[in-house]
Parts: C-alpha cells; sequence; structure tokens
C-alpha cells in the first residue's frame, strides 16, 4: 500500500510476481514514467516539476555527501517561496535557465538520473523497462488503484486499471482490479482526503471518504478470507464533480460516453505571447498562418481532438488524437 512513489514501486514491484505478493492498493501513480513522470505533457519536459522534485529528494543525499553548506544554498536559491517546504516551486528566473542539461551538470552529485531522463527525451528502450503498460500481461496481482481529478498521475491509475482487466495473467486477476478517482489534487493525503485542495473549489462532505476503511475491507479479504463483500462492488467508483456524490460503474471509459470533436485554431498569432489560438467544438476555416519568433510562419492547419462531453472532468475520457498542428509543437 501507499501513495505516490510507493504507488510506483507497487506497479513496478508486480510484473515480478514475488511468490509472497497476494493484494496491492496503489494511490497516485504512475504507469509509463516517460509520458506518466517526466514527460507527460505530449512530450515536453516536466521543468517545473522535475527540477523542485528532484532538489526535495535529493536533501538527504546532499547532507550525507557533505554539500549542506555549497550545493544546498545554490538549489534553494533558485526556488520560490512556498507556504510548505515541500517541493517549493522554481523562481521565474530558474525557468530561464538553459541549456536544459545545466540542470543535469548541477544535480549530477546528488541526482544522476536527471541527466538520463534529459539525454533519452523520446520513448524508448531506456524507458520501457520501467513502462508498466508493456508488462500487464506479467501481472497477476489484484489491485485497487486509486487516483483522481486533479492528480499528475490520473492517466497511471487509469492506464494501469484498464490494461490490467484486458491483459492481467489469468481471469480471476483480472476480474480483480478495482478503480476509484476521486476529486482530489495529488497529495489529499490520500489516507484522508480533504474537500478542498484544488483551487478555491470545495467538493463537500462528500469528498471526505476514509480510504483507511477501503483499505482495510480490501486487505481482509485477500490476507485474511474475511468476506467484506468488497469484490460485489462495482469496479468503477467515480466522483461526480459538479453533482459531488459518488456514482458506481462497471467500466471505463464508460460504455455510454459521447464523444465530441474539438478543434485548435488561430487568428495568425497563436503561437506568439499575446496569442489568440482558440480551442472549441465549431471546426474553423482555414487558418492563416501564424507567426511564431522561433520557427518560420506556416500555416496552422485544423487540430481535431477528442474528448468526452460528459460534465465531469471530460477531458480524461480518452487521450487527445494527434493531428497537424501549428508550429513546431504537437496538439494532445
Amino acid at each position: 500500500m501507499g501513495q505516490s512513489y510507493l504507488g510506483a514501486t507497487q506497479y513496478l514491484l508486480a510484473p515480478t510476481r514475488p511468490p509472497h505478493l497476494r493484494a496491492a492498493f496503489p494511490a497516485s501513480a504512475p504507469a509509463d514514467f516517460h509520458q506518466c513522470w517526466a514527460y507527460h505533457t505530449g512530450g515536453a519536459f516536466e521543468l517545473g516539476w522535475q527540477i523542485p522534485y528532484a532538489i526535495l529528494m535529493a536533501r538527504d543525499t546532499i547532507e550525507r555527501q557533505g554539500l549542506t553548506a555549497t550545493l544546498l544554498p545554490e538549489l534553494e536559491r533558485v526556488l520560490a517561496a512556498a507556504p510548505t517546504p515541500w517541493a517549493p516551486p522554481l523562481g521565474p528566473e530558474a525557468y530561464r535557465r538553459l541549456p536544459l542539461t545545466a540542470w543535469a551538470e548541477l544535480l549530477e552529485p546528488v541526482a544522476k538520473y536527471l541527466g538520463d531522463y534529459l539525454r533519452h527525451p523520446h520513448d524508448g528502450a531506456p524507458w520501457w523497462a520501467i513502462n508498466v503498460e508493456r508488462r500487464h500481461a506479467e501481472i497477476a496481482v489484484p489491485m485497487y488503484h486509486v487516483t483522481s481529478w486533479y492528480d499528475i498521475f490520473l492517466h497511471g491509475g487509469i492506464a494501469n486499471f484498464q490494461g490490467l482487466r484486458r491483459f492481467a495473467k489469468t481471469e480471476p486477476v483480472r476480474a480483480a482490479q478495482k478503480l476509484l478517482i476521486g476529486p482530489w489534487a495529488h497529495l489529499f493525503p490520500y489516507t484522508s482526503p480533504t474537500s478542498t485542495g484544488t483551487g478555491e473549489i470545495d467538493f463537500g462532505s462528500a469528498a471526505l471518504v476514509d480510504l483507511h476503511e477501503t483499505q482495510l475491507r480490501w486487505f481482509d479479504h485477500w490476507l485474511k478470507g474475511i468476506d467484506t463483500g468488497i469484490l460485489d462492488e462495482p469496479p468503477v467508483r467515480i466522483f461526480v464533480m459538479g453533482d459531488n456524490r459518488w456514482r458506481d460503474e462497471q467500466e471505463w471509459p464508460l460504455a455510454r460516453t459521447r464523444y465530441t470533436p474539438y478543434y485548435l485554431g488561430g487568428g495568425g498569432r497563436a503561437n506568439t505571447a499575446g496569442g489568440d489560438g482558440t480551442l472549441g467544438p465549431a471546426a474553423p476555416a482555414e487558418d492563416p498562418p501564424t507567426t511564431s519568433s522561433t520557427t518560420p510562419p506556416i500555416p496552422c492547419r485544423r487540430a481535431a481532438a477528442i474528448r468526452s462531453s460528459s460534465p465531469w472532468a471530460s477531458w480524461t475520457s480518452a487521450r487527445w488524437r494527434r493531428a497537424p498542428t501549428c508550429s513546431s509543437t504537437r496538439a494532445r
């Protein structure tokens, strides 16, 4: 059991099938580390998250290597003030530091993996060894996947649930996968979720579930043989934002989902600081050439994207469909 890093270790352990592993309860964890962890914004390196996280994770190493008086102050200078010391964000100037490999050089003594991330920006063999989505057929453990609409690893929980429902090693294991999607952000904390923490929204008392109780029922069933009724419940439970209530479902994505095409458009300045890019359901006419400070103007073709028309977190129901895009950017 566990969240985030401790959820990632559960997913990576599962394909090795240790004989003592009977059940798992991963929360807020990635599936494909390239797509979910480092480059999960459609190909752009997740600079604003990766660097503060690397600094956070390196603090103990910095202390053990005797670099507290030298390296730590240099790293802390690039961080912005934050209400908590947990992974404060980068300051404005830090986003202007180029090349990106300068970060790898700075953190080389305490976070060597950052250089690996930047040397391998494209998906491929170095990433496949830690891509759980490629190993669903090797997994033979029941899992209760917990994630949330505002979680950075939303894709991971959904992708692993879907993949294991289809490809897990045996039919009983495929049937024993559960998925819960709440309205929270990444750090709820996951055992005692709150109704706030995602901007100014308050999702009400229904969001205040006790995941400890769910965990106990899950592990009592698989480890003690107690009939807790948890397998009799529908496999999917989602929080309907706006209605602020929970709803049980039989699959994900929902079989009754209606998909609506969305289009990227622009009046010629979509790639500028004062951009006029648009995203909407109306198919635009052929757009004028889009100006850019980094690439020559090229026609900005219509780029179709598919998303669910459901009113709650509809963008999560399907990945964006790739299409021709403006300049050198990719749309997801």
